[in-house]
């Protein structure tokens, strides 16, 4: 049994707290808007998974570093669809709007009600692989008042796969065995986790995963998780 003994839930950001608006996390609204009537998207998103080496989720410190590079990304992403009318306007457009739009992510709706309620009772944690925007961004969600502390892979230079960065959260808040959930969409990290003594759930919004964690398909299903 969980219940008495959990004093800490860790959370993932993306695909457990919030989704991509678009359905793509390089494409927010506005970048669909500007480019759907003079590209091919769906060649455009398979350039920008081909290119994912060039995003950079460490050793970015300032969203004016991120800007650029997203910068890079973008244009190297456009040049290999032999895109014709890139622009430094262009690139620009597109790469303020990547770093700095609030609405190129939508909190699932679950997550406000949940949080506030969990954190009567537990100490809320973020763990995530993710930009220096993030930090603006559950600000501006007015959820970051939920988690302390926020570890963001690019303030450290580690990944979560990297295993350092669930060193540096066991040092943050010094939990033992059984008493920290651990929830996130990739069962890679979930191993990773159990190696840390978390207790690994998986999240899986669509349904559709199996999973040799117990499984919530929202966020509330972790009061049944807790009390069983």
């Amino acid at each position: 049994m969980l219940n008495e003994n959990v004093k800490y839930i860790i959370f993932d950001i993306g695909g457990v707290l919030l989704k991509p608006t678009t359905g793509n996390w390089f494409i927010t609204p506005y970048i669909n808007n500007l480019l759907k009537n003079k590209i091919d998207m769906e060649k455009f998103k398979l350039s920008l998974k081909n290119n994912y080496d060039l995003v950079n989720e460490i050793n970015l410190q300032t969203e004016k570093e991120e800007y650029s590079m997203f910068y890079n990304y973008y244009k190297k992403s456009l040049e290999d669809i032999n895109y014709k009318e890139t622009s430094e306007e262009l690139l620009s457009k597109i790469s303020k709007s990547i770093t700095y739009d609030n609405n190129r992510y939508t909190l699932y709706n679950d997550v406000k009600e949940t949080l506030e309620t969990l954190s009567k009772q537990y100490k809320l944690v973020i763990l995530s692989d993710n930009f220096p925007s993030i930090k603006r961004i559950l600000k501006n969600m007015d959820i970051d008042k939920y988690f302390k502390p926020i570890i963001i892979s690019t303030f450290y230079g580690y990944r979560k796969k990297d295993k350092i960065l669930f060193n540096i959260l066991k040092n943050n808040i010094q939990y033992k065995k059984g008493t920290a959930i651990f929830i996130d969409d990739n069962e890679n990290n979930l191993d990773i986790a159990k190696e840390y003594e978390l207790i690994s759930i998986k999240m899986d919004r669509n349904k559709n995963k199996k999973s040799k964690y117990p499984i919530i398909n929202n966020l509330t299903d972790i009061f049944t998780i807790i009390k069983n």
